[in-house]
C-alpha cells in the first residue's frame, strides 16, 4: 500500500509515476529484502504539551523532516467529547484549525492552539477531504531521498488524567521503596493510575520525555499550595474528576449494599469491607510499582486477621451473602502479597530467561437447543432426533467490547503471579486474543439418567475441530492456550421448561477446567459465564455482568486453583495432589504445612517444594 494523498487535487489524478513509485519501494523492501526503502513515510511517535495550559504542542515523528510547510488548517484539534463526534459534524464545529508555529528539532514540529478552543479531546493531522493544497505539497516530509509524505492521522487527548491548566506546589509524597521522591513514568497516564493506586496522592506532577532534566518524573502530591510551576513540559493534574472512571470499590459496595449507608458498606461487617478493599487497594498498588506500600497494607491485614487462621472463616463466609458472586478477598491477598514479595525481595533478573505467548481462542458453539423436555429421549439421555432448533450461538457484547478487555483485565493477575511468584522473573508472558472461524460442537444430554428437570452440555474437550485448523503461526508460537466458547444457557430463557433453572444445580455446562492439547501443550478452558459473570443463577432472563471488583477476585481464586493442579502434576515426587484436590482434606497435608485453607495449602507448596526444586518451575511449566 502507498500513499497519494498529495498526487495532484482531481477526481483521477494524472500523474500515475507517484503512487508507482511508491509502491515499487514497498514492494522491493517487503520481497525482496531491500530495507533501506521505506514503507511508509515519518509516522506520529508523540505529542508533547509543551506547557500546562495545552496551548503549545510538540508533535514527534519517527523520522527526520523537510523544513515543515506553514500553513493554516493542516493541523486541528477537537473540541467535543471525542474525535468520533468531531468527525461527525462540519469542519469549524468540532475539529478547528490550529497554527504550525515551525520545526521544534529535526524529527518534530510545534504547533500552536491558542487560536481553537481551551480543552480539546484530540489532535489531527491533515483530517480533511482535501489534505494537502496540491501535488507534493503537504506540510511534512521525510528529509530521505525518498521524501515520503506524513500521512493523515488522528490522536485522541485522554481528558480523564484530570489535566490541570495551573500547576502548583504541594506536599510529596516519598516513595517507600527508593525513599525519592518521585517515580519514572513513561506516560502522563501511568503516572495518573500510580495517583489514583495511593491512597494519600491527590494531585500529580509528570514531566514528559521531552523535559530537560526531568525527564518521565512522576511526583505525587498529598496537597496543593498556592506557590506556582511554571516549566516546559510539565503536566499536573488532579486524582479525580468528572471523566474519572468510579472507583471500583465504591461501584461494588453502593450495588450490593441494598442503600446502607456509607456507600453501601453498612450493609457488610468491618472486618469483610477492610479485607476487601486491602485486597483491591494493594492489587493496584502493585500494579503501580509501589511495592513497599502494597506490602505495607496487606501486613496489616495480616496484623489484624492473620493468615491462614480461624479468622478469615467468617470474612470467607459472608462473600456471596449480599447477592455479588465469587467475592472472597483471601485469594487476592495471598497472590498479591506473593508477587509482591518477590519484587520487593527476590533476586529479580534484569531480564527474562523464556518470553512465551497464552493464546486465548474464542469459539462460538454450533449445537442443537431443546425446545422443552419433550426433546429429549429418556432412554438415551440425548435429543430425540429432528428435535430442538439448531443454532450456532455467539458470544455476548462484553467478551468482545473493546478489543477483548475483559479477557486482558481478568488474566492479569493470574499471569503477573506466575511470572513474579512462581517463575521468579524467568518467563514473560504475551497474551493474544483470537476469534476462530470454527465453533465447538456441544451436545445436550440429560443431567440425571431417564429423569427430566436438570441437563448436561458437552462441547467435546479438547476441541479438536477448532484447535486443528488454527493457523500454522499460532500453533508454532503458543505455549498454553484458553479456549472460550459461549454460555450456551442464555439461549433458552424464552423457553417456559427451562426458566428457573439454576447452575450447577440444575445445568452442568463445564465452568472451567484444565487439560492439555494441541502436542502437549497446557490447555484452560471455560464458558463465557466464567469471564463476564452475565448469569444470575437462573433462566429468567434477569441477567447482569460482574462488577469489576467480582471479576478481579473470582479469577484470582479460580485460575489460581487449575495453576495449582498443573504444577502439582509436574512434580509427581512431591505427592501434593495423589489425590484430586486432596488439600480440602487437612489430615492429607504434609506435617511442614501451616494454615486451614486452599489457598495456605498453595502458598506452602510454593514456598516449601516448589522453588526449593532441583528444577526450578520456570524450567518445567513451559
Amino acid at each position: 500500500m502507498a500513499t497519494a494523498v498529495d498526487d495532484d487535487i482531481d477526481l483521477h489524478p494524472k500523474n500515475k509515476r507517484l503512487p508507482a513509485s511508491r509502491l515499487a519501494w514497498a514492494a522491493t523492501h517487503l520481497v525482496y529484502g531491500m530495507t533501506e526503502r521505506p514503507l511508509t513515510g515519518p509516522l506520529l511517535m508523540a505529542v508533547s504539551f509543551k506547557n500546562t495550559e495545552r496551548t503549545s504542542i510538540v508533535v514527534t515523528f519517527s523520522e527526520n523532516l523537510d523544513p515543515v510547510l506553514v500553513e493554516e488548517d493542516r493541523f486541528m484539534v477537537c473540541c467535543l467529547a471525542s474525535t468520533d463526534e468531531c468527525d461527525q459534524v462540519a469542519y469549524g464545529e468540532g475539529w478547528q484549525g490550529v497554527t504550525i508555529e515551525g520545526m521544534y528539532s529535526d524529527n518534530a514540529v510545534e504547533v500552536s492552539t491558542a487560536s481553537a478552543c481551551s480543552t480539546y479531546s484530540g489532535l489531527a493531522y491533515l483530517w480533511l477531504e482535501t489534505p494537502c493544497s496540491g501535488e507534493v505539497s503537504c506540510p511534512l516530509y521525510a528529509s530521505d531521498e525518498y521524501h515520503l509524505p506524513v500521512v493523515p492521522w488522528k490522536s485522541d487527548v485522554d481528558l480523564s488524567l484530570c489535566p490541570l491548566s495551573t500547576a502548583y506546589t504541594g506536599q510529596p509524597i516519598p516513595i517507600l521503596e527508593t525513599g525519592e521522591l518521585f517515580l519514572l513514568r513513561d506516560t502522563q497516564s501511568g503516572c495518573h493510575d500510580t495517583c489514583l493506586a495511593h491512597p494519600e496522592c491527590h494531585y500529580y506532577q509528570w514531566y514528559d520525555p521531552l523535559s530537560n532534566g526531568n525527564a518521565n518524573k512522576c511526583f505525587l502530591l498529598a496537597s496543593q499550595n498556592e506557590d506556582l510551576v511554571n516549566e516546559e513540559f510539565l503536566q499536573y493534574g488532579a486524582k479525580r474528576c468528572d471523566l474519572t472512571p468510579s472507583d471500583p470499590l465504591d461501584i461494588f459496595f453502593e450495588t450490593f449494599g441494598d442503600g446502607s449507608g456509607n456507600g453501601g458498606r453498612d450493609s457488610f461487617s468491618p472486618e469483610y469491607v477492610e479485607a476487601l478493599t486491602a485486597s483491591i487497594q494493594s492489587e493496584d498498588l502493585f500494579y503501580a510499582g509501589l511495592h513497599q506500600e502494597a506490602a505495607n497494607l496487606i501486613d496489616s491485614i495480616w496484623d489484624k486477621f492473620p493468615a491462614g487462621t480461624n479468622m478469615w472463616g467468617p470474612i470467607m463466609g459472608e462473600s456471596g451473602k449480599h447477592g455479588e458472586k465469587n467475592s472472597d478477598p483471601y485469594s487476592l491477598l495471598r497472590m498479591v502479597d506473593d508477587m509482591n514479595r518477590f519484587r520487593l525481595d527476590g533476586d529479580v533478573p534484569d531480564k527474562p530467561k523464556y518470553y512465551a505467548t497464552i493464546t486465548v481462542v474464542m469459539a462460538k458453539a454450533d449445537t442443537v437447543l431443546p425446545t422443552s423436555w419433550d426433546d429429549f429421549d429418556l432412554s438415551t439421555g440425548f435429543l430425540k432426533p429432528n428435535s430442538g432448533v439448531r443454532k450456532v450461538v455467539g458470544f455476548n457484547d462484553h467478551m468482545t467490547a473493546d478489543n477483548h478487555r475483559v479477557i486482558y483485565d481478568s488474566l492479569r493477575t493470574w499471569i503477573a503471579y506466575i511470572e513474579d511468584a512462581v517463575a521468579e522473573g524467568q518467563i514473560k508472558f504475551t497474551l493474544r486474543v483470537i476469534e476462530s472461524d470454527d465453533p465447538v460442537q456441544c451436545d445436550f444430554s440429560l443431567k440425571d439418567e431417564g429423569q427430566i428437570g436438570k441437563f448436561s452440555i458437552s462441547c467435546h474437550y479438547p476441541f479438536s475441530n477448532v484447535m486443528d485448523n488454527l493457523p500454522d503461526d499460532v500453533l508454532e508460537t503458543t505455549k498454553w492456550y484458553f479456549m472460550a466458547y459461549p454460555y450456551i444457557p442464555k439461549e433458552l430463557t424464552n423457553y417456559t421448561d427451562f426458566q428457573g433453572l439454576h447452575d450447577f444445580e440444575d445445568i452442568n455446562a463445564a465452568w472451567g477446567g484444565t487439560g492439555g492439547c494441541c502436542g502437549g501443550k497446557v490447555m484452560w478452558f471455560g464458558n463465557e459465564m466464567g469471564w463476564t459473570g452475565e448469569n444470575t443463577d437462573n433462566l429468567l432472563g434477569d441477567f447482569r455482568y460482574f462488577t469489576e471488583v467480582e471479576t478481579r477476585l473470582w479469577w484470582a481464586g479460580l485460575q489460581q486453583h487449575e495453576l495449582y493442579h498443573y504444577l502439582f502434576s509436574l512434580y509427581p515426587e512431591f505427592h501434593l495432589e495423589d489425590e484430586g484436590h486432596q488439600w480440602f482434606d487437612h489430615s492429607k497435608w504434609p506435617e511442614d504445612f501451616d494454615g486451614l485453607y486452599e489457598k495456605d495449602y498453595f502458598h506452602e507448596a510454593l514456598y516449601k517444594r516448589l522453588l526449593l526444586a532441583d528444577i526450578p518451575p520456570y524450567e518445567k511449566i513451559l
